[in-house]
């Protein structure tokens, strides 16, 4: 995870849930060449599912960008 996010809580509690539940499931960072970023990705037995952590009081579809270039790898 890149310094200065703000989302060392985040995986904090992440792990946390995962570790109670009893799931072995790694959490990863991912980052593309030209810079599209999904925050957290959590490899399941169903797929990936990917995280991104924002504050704000106003969602913004741009964050998205991320997940949409993840997504679209996974399906190529």
């Amino acid at each position: 995870m890149p310094r200065g996010c703000g989302g060392g809580s985040v995986l904090h509690e992440l792990r946390a849930w995962l570790h109670y539940q009893e799931l072995d499931y790694p959490v990863a960072y991912w980052r593309q060449h030209g810079g599209a970023e999904v925050d957290f990705v959590v490899k399941t037995p169903d797929g990936l599912v990917a995280i991104e952590v924002k504050s704000g009081s106003r969602w913004d579809d741009r964050w998205l960008s991320g997940i949409r270039a993840l997504r679209g790898r996974a399906t190529a």
